[in-house]
């Protein structure tokens, strides 16, 4: 039924560097998924309960507010200190 003849056989290094990438590759992308998956399953979990502040809301309050800087203003900076 099945011919058990073993056959002799050549793997070239190009065809195990094709393996190499192929496997290299896979391990990139599974790490991807097992970051992204991972962090999205780990927030899930550990959700804070409906009472409690995020660190983003706390932070909103504060006085560590964002600001816009315009060019204009570092040119100014600049100039103040040439000045002194």
């Amino acid at each position: 039924m099945f011919n058990l003849m073993s056959a002799a056989s050549y793997i070239d290094p190009t065809t195990t560097n094709y393996v190499i990438q192929i496997l290299v590759g896979v391990a990139v992308a599974v790490s991807a998924v097992i970051g992204i998956f991972g962090n999205k399953l780990k927030r899930l979990l550990f959700k804070k309960k409906s009472g409690e502040e995020t660190p983003s809301a706390e932070l909103a309050g504060s006085k560590h507010e964002k600001k816009d800087i315009s060019a204009a203003d570092l040119l100014a900076d600049d100039s103040d200190e040439a000045k002194d």
